[in-house]
């Protein structure tokens, strides 16, 4: 059963297309949620605006990047169809990336 999701994941890698046409398209968007600025990058393929498009939302793990997620992800290279947003993660503590410091620390 291992043996399927790494299949896929190498079918996938090595189909990918090469060259940066699509890259050249992510956009840095910011918007203001709740008083928060959000901040990610937005793929849209041109027929965005004339077609009924997929989204797709990428999220990337506790302590990486919306940059790092769309260089490794690359749905946007994927499935240039879809409209791709990468969004950048908030920095909130983590037992495993940034542990909490004793009980006497006010944070």
């Amino acid at each position: 059963m291992q043996a399927v999701p790494l299949l896929l994941f190498l079918l996938l890698a090595f189909s990918a297309p090469t060259g940066n046409a699509a890259e050249a398209q992510i956009e840095k968007r910011v918007w203001k949620v709740d008083g928060v600025e959000r901040t990610a990058l937005v793929y849209a393929p041109q027929s965005a605006t004339k077609v009924a498009t997929p989204r797709v939302f990428a999220f990337h793990g506790h302590g990486g990047t919306m940059n790092y997620a769309a260089c490794t992800f690359a749905y946007h290279i994927l499935w240039p169809d879809a409209l791709v947003v990468y969004m950048q993660g908030l920095p909130t503590p983590s037992a495993f990336v940034e542990p909490r410091r004793p009980s006497a620390d006010p944070r």
